[in-house]
């Protein structure tokens, strides 16, 4: 059955030396040793003379093949398998040849793969940018974060840094402003009070930096004057060592994927109706492709800033993940229900940290602050009862959304922190006799072991005198 496979290359010519091996090859493979024996040698110009019979022992089997019947076989059937057999040789020698030359090439292939390969930055059988359907990750997942440090974490805590990572320390003040919902004259009085803009409602806060949470949006009527407001203040703060860093809330989630809900009716004037309005939002228009390129979560100065909250299975994925995991499902195939990321246990969402008791908040707070290489969490999204900027957990989770916009609660307020200075709260009240705005500057207990007003505000704080006011001038 050998003989007969057919072969798949074409021999052109084979040789007498070639014949005679081949032969020899099909003796044994038949366990013809006595037809060897007997087979007699003759020139090319003589038939061969008859063999004798080979003696072999009796058998019921009448009909096998014998040697000698095989040695009596016409030339033309000889011809054929000896040709067969040299075909079956020379085609097993070109594909052995030619799998030997395959896995050479494969292995070069793979070692230069490997060689430029840069650093891994996740492992355990899951890439950095994969989250299961609830979030979670596989046991063993190594995480990279590209804090300050350069630090690699994993399950096992802190590793040794995989390159050097991008600074994200910014060594001037930092503001931080919560939930605007569509009110463009609160958002510029409390700028115009703190120093951010002057009365023009130009950038004058020089080399600081201002990180807007999310949810500018809904409600109120005047989201495209803010957006477009937005881009020209971080053009103008960028002219002067600063910037201006925007966050996608659960707002801008809903509106890019055409959930209308919140939308104020007066609203859809402003941008010249519902359809060019819509248009806006797509990525077509100015405010949709922004919108689309903003991330859900940074980290600045050891600081995690997030639009609602960022749980430890989002965090343990990193960043980068997290950020594209959002911007992935407020693509072309837009919805918030039922996805990962923009859902409601997603960083724009959920309100595990802010709002249930702190004795499952915080070690959950604990967690995502490690993942990313943190100290603090400062969040939007959902509104304080007091109005002013609320703490957590030790001072690890700062609330920042009072309610600025009056079609919410009507209480601006901001977080600034000062370099080496501490951390401080500005909101505005208005004079119930004068009708004045009045911003008042109070220091918040938060002390990273470097500044001593924060240490003095955590012996003084609740104290009547412990905030300072000033009357601001309507823009």
């Amino acid at each position: 059955s050998l003989v007969n496979e057919p072969c798949p290359v074409n021999i052109v010519r084979i040789g007498e030396s070639a014949e005679a091996t081949a032969l020899q090859r099909l003796d044994s493979i038949i366990g013809s040793s006595a037809a060897t024996s007997a087979r007699p040698t003759h020139s090319p110009s003589s038939p061969p003379s008859s063999p004798s019979p080979a003696p072999h022992a009796a058998t019921s089997h009448a009909t096998a093949p014998t040697a000698a019947a095989a040695a009596a076989a016409s030339p033309s059937k000889r011809r054929r398998l000896r040709l067969s057999a040299a075909s079956l040789r020379y085609c097993l020698f070109v594909i052995f040849g030619a799998c030997w030359v395959g896995l050479l090439l494969v292995t070069a292939v793979l070692a230069a793969s490997r060689w430029n390969t840069p650093s891994v930055h996740a492992s355990g059988g899951h890439d950095a940018s994969e989250v299961m359907l609830d979030g979670s990750v596989g046991e063993g997942t190594v995480l990279v974060q590209e804090g300050k440090e350069g630090k690699v974490y994993s399950d096992d805590g802190p590793g040794e840094v995989a390159g050097e990572a991008p600074s994200q320390w910014w060594p001037s003040t930092i503001y931080a402003l919560g939930d605007i919902h569509g009110d463009a004259m609160n958002t510029l009085l409390l700028l115009h009070a703190a120093g951010v803009v002057n009365s023009s409602a130009h950038w004058i806060a020089k080399d600081a930096l201002l990180i807007q949470t999310g949810d500018i949006v809904d409600r109120g009527p005047d989201s495209r004057e803010l957006y477009e407001y937005f881009m020209l203040l971080d053009t103008q703060a960028r002219q002067q060592g600063g910037r201006l860093v925007q966050l996608l809330g659960n707002h801008e989630a809903l509106n890019l994927c055409n959930v209308l809900v919140y939308v104020s009716p007066a609203e859809f004037e402003t941008y010249g109706g519902a359809e060019q309005r819509a248009l806006e939002f797509s990525e077509r228009g100015e405010i949709g492709r922004k919108l689309r390129s903003l991330d859900s979560a940074v980290v600045y100065n050891d600081i995690l800033f997030v639009h609602a909250g960022l749980l430890p299975k989002f965090a343990q994925l990193g960043l980068d993940a997290v950020n594209e995991g959002v911007r992935r499902e407020l693509g072309a195939a837009c919805s918030v229900e039922g996805s990962v990321f923009t859902g409601e246990r997603g960083p724009l969402w959920d309100r595990v940290l802010a709002t249930s008791a702190e004795s499952r908040a915080c070690p959950l707070l604990d967690q995502t602050l490690a993942a990313v290489a943190a100290k603090r969490m400062v969040v939007g999204h959902t509104v304080t009862q007091s109005g002013r900027i609320e703490l957590r957990c030790d001072g690890k989770l700062v609330k920042i959304d009072g309610g600025l916009s009056r079609y919410i609660m009507n209480r601006p307020v901001l977080l600034e922190i000062r370099a080496g200075d501490g951390w401080y709260q500005k909101w505005l009240e208005v004079n119930a006799t004068t009708r004045q705005p009045i911003l008042h500057t109070q220091p918040l207990p938060i002390s990273d072991g470097d500044t001593q007003a924060a240490d003095d505000e955590q012996q003084r704080q609740g104290s009547a005198g412990s905030d300072e006011s000033t009357v601001i001038q309507l823009i």
